[in-house]
């Protein structure tokens, strides 16, 4: 089976005023990567979803990635929910044509948004950390910087500081946005 990811290495983090690649080990990825000036911000799609396994649930902080064409979850995430599955080997091809190849397990998990809009039985494959040590953004505490943002309600982070799920192009249906709120030039 070969399918293509991103890994953290594939992020880019901002330095100063220059964007670096993120190497393993690094400790200061974030979703939200920009320039030192006013507003020039750039924010990978991450969001806050729920996931349940019979009376099982966890919250976790998902990657939206429309490069991947599997969708990932942690193992340990996979573990606490008491998910189960066959194991099998995958070959990954990453942005970087570097291949990997490693053990999975896929799982069937349900997938819930927090605003009810979203239900859907999903099947996951599960990997040590996804995205690396990839974090979220906590959107209420950095809308306020951006006018077009203010009134939003923005959920709750996931229980983790860690970005646990990375939903592919297998579950396009997720990626659908209900509403584009879009700030000015600049």
């Amino acid at each position: 089976m070969r399918t293509d990811s991103k890994t953290k290495q594939n992020y880019a983090t901002e330095k100063n005023e220059d964007t670096a690649a993120a190497t393993e080990g690094e400790s200061q990825d974030r979703t939200m990567i920009g320039r030192e000036r006013k507003s020039n911000f750039v924010t990978l799609r991450t969001v806050t979803v729920i996931l349940k396994n019979g009376n099982r649930t966890v919250n976790v902080n998902a990657l939206l990635d429309e490069a991947s064409t599997k969708t990932y979850i942690n193992a340990d995430v996979a573990a606490e929910l008491g998910l189960q599955g066959q194991v099998q080997k995958v070959t990954v091809i990453m942005l970087n044509d570097n291949v990997e190849t490693f053990e999975t397990m896929p799982v069937e998990v349900r997938l819930q948004s927090h605003n009810g809009q979203t239900d859907a039985n999903i099947v996951a494959f599960t990997t040590n950390r996804v995205t690396g040590s990839l974090q979220p953004v906590d959107w209420k505490q950095h809308a306020w910087k951006w006018e077009h943002l203010a009134g939003i309600k923005f959920p709750n982070l996931g229980q983790r500081l860690t970005v646990d799920m990375l939903i592919g192009l297998d579950c396009l249906d997720l990626h659908y946005s209900y509403r584009d709120i879009r700030g000015k030039p600049g």
